[in-house]
């Protein structure tokens, strides 16, 4: 008897023990969760090459790094903002979350976040390489832009964001003003092209192979007379131009502190 009562113990005591740690991680997470919750985000989002990570580096610890490669994952740190800021309780929990260029990890870590943090966004920072700013990257930017705004708009008048065209001082630079002209043109042809597509496959829904989230859309009003427009959006979308390289970002400084007061 003796024996079937250690045995049955030494069975009892490793499962309790699991099931103690299973709850605690899960109220550790839940309040993680809480916490973070709280705690005001701006993110980081771009193409390869236009020195998003440069600029996480920057906002993060206040100097370029001597080296950066493509993040493979979201980097997140605080804000580090000027000695007359720092005490203010309006700048403090002020997070900066850089996220992955890459196409397939975007939608694994930028669609999941969206989904869970979408309320405590203050904004969402793009950069542009201006300085190779062609057809194709144009293409690229706007068919990358058009999946982020969908959402962005999704919330009550949306997400402001800033479009830092960088590098713009180098001689085959494109300006803001005329890489936001592009856009706007481009996305206006993707957003036509993917509704006229949609409409061939209505017939789906009723079949189950298509769900309604799929088929929504948030971009319809800033559409007129054919044209997309970011002034009519529900959101502010800003341009801007510069050089982080070169210290020439002042107008990002300027932006997030707008953002962080308002």
């Amino acid at each position: 008897m003796n024996q079937a009562l250690h045995k049955e113990t030494s069975i009892l005591v490793p499962l309790i023990i699991t099931i103690f740690l299973l709850a605690l991680g899960g109220y550790l997470m839940k309040r993680h969760s809480l916490i973070t919750s709280n705690k005001k985000k701006f993110l980081i989002c771009g193409q390869q090459g236009s020195g998003k990570t440069n600029l996480f580096h920057l906002l993060k610890e206040g100097t370029l790094p001597l080296l950066t490669v493509s993040s493979l994952e979201p980097q997140e740190g605080e804000l580090k903002v000027d000695e007359k800021f720092a005490g203010e309780k309006t700048f403090q929990d002020i997070y900066v979350i850089d996220f992955p260029a890459n196409k397939k990890l975007k939608s694994l870590y930028l669609t999941p976040f969206f989904e869970e943090h979408l309320a405590d966004i203050k904004g969402i920072i793009y950069l542009i390489d201006s300085s190779t700013f062609d057809a194709k990257a144009c293409h690229d930017v706007a068919e990358d832009l058009l999946e982020i705004l969908n959402v962005s708009e999704s919330r009550p008048n949306g997400i402001d964001m800033l479009v830092f065209c960088n590098k713009n001082d180098l001689f085959t630079s494109k300006k803001s003003t005329k890489i936001k002209e592009m856009l706007e043109t481009e996305i206006g042809k993707i957003h036509d092209i993917k509704q006229r597509g949609l409409s061939k496959v209505d017939k789906s829904l009723s079949k189950g192979t298509i769900s309604s989230e799929d088929m929504e859309d948030n971009l319809d009003l800033a559409i007129q007379n054919g044209r997309f427009q970011f002034q009519l959006l529900e959101s502010n979308v800003d341009f801007s131009q510069g050089n982080i390289f070169k210290d020439k970002w002042s107008t990002i400084n300027d932006w997030l502190y707008e953002k962080i007061v308002n």
